[in-house]
């Protein structure tokens, strides 16, 4: 074999290797993907699903992020590849500002380096806050008369009715339900009103939603009258000095009477005696 025949056959060679190594890197990838919804309202629960072919009991971490401006961690959890090769986490978003967030599946370590490049490890969702749609035009310290009076507008709602939840401090005391909103003429904004029963004082939180989803929150309180304690006055332990002085027993009747019948024989006694 001539030189100039082999040159071409070490240049296959190592191309056949490349290819193999190249093989080999790719068969210890790993694919994970995520997935989020594009847009829920501020207090739904954001849940977060994926599917790797990590092996089970592999684990990392999803984090949310406030990617208004720039991007800004707001909660994080951990999480593991089931034996199904699924996962899930849930973000809880009461109290969230309203804007645009990032989901984003982070790897540490060396493990890093085996995420195959078809992987989706990121996620873009909107919360809507809606809470500025709801305007509690009823007082929000109440005085404990045997209702609780809710009333307000929401914005846009027009005469499609809204669901109300009331929690109190013994749990639920209505909904949910529906109640009626109503409209003005050249309004799309909805009212609405309702008589809560509530029987105690404390706190009580009002939860409003209507088709599209969670639109806000109010607290009420209600006061009432402090809850007055009888404390029993317990007997005194010792003798009240005006009565403590001993004081003896009147003596019997039958006593007395022999004591009379004693000294009439004696004086009967001496008369006779006399006379003699």
């Amino acid at each position: 074999m001539s030189r100039l025949q082999f040159v071409p056959m070490r240049r296959y060679a190592l191309l056949f290797l490349l290819i193999a190594i190249a093989c080999i890197g790719s068969a210890q990838a790993y694919l994970l993907n995520i997935e989020t919804p594009k847009e829920i309202q501020v207090g739904a629960p954001l849940i977060v699903t994926g599917t790797s072919t990590f092996p089970a009991g592999f684990g990392f971490d999803i984090v949310l992020s406030f990617s208004q401006y720039t991007a800004q961690e707001t909660a994080r959890r951990s999480t593991a590849v089931g034996p199904d090769g699924t996962f899930s986490v849930v973000f809880d978003t009461a109290g969230l500002q309203g804007g645009q967030y990032k989901v984003e599946a982070r790897i540490s370590g060396e493990d890093e380096s085996k995420l195959g490049s078809s992987s989706v490890t990121i996620t873009q969702v909107t919360i809507l806050d809606r809470q500025k749609e709801l305007h509690i035009t009823s007082s929000l310290t109440q005085e404990l008369s045997g209702a609780l009076f809710i009333e307000g507008t929401i914005d846009k709602i027009e005469s499609n009715g809204v669901e109300l939840s009331v929690l109190g401090p013994a749990g639920k005391a209505y909904g949910p339900q529906y109640i009626q909103t109503k409209t003005k003429v050249g309004s799309k904004d909805g009212s609405f009103s309702q008589m809560v029963n509530v029987n105690e004082a404390g706190n009580y939180y009002a939860t409003f939603r209507d088709s599209k989803g969670y639109i806000g929150s109010a607290t009420f309180v209600v006061t009432g009258p402090a809850a007055t304690t009888t404390v029993a006055t317990p007997p005194p332990t010792t003798i009240p000095a005006s009565t403590s002085a001993t004081t003896q027993s009147p003596a019997p009747i039958g006593a007395l009477l022999f004591s009379l019948m004693a000294a009439g024989a004696v004086a009967a006694y001496s008369a006779g005696k006399k006379l003699n």
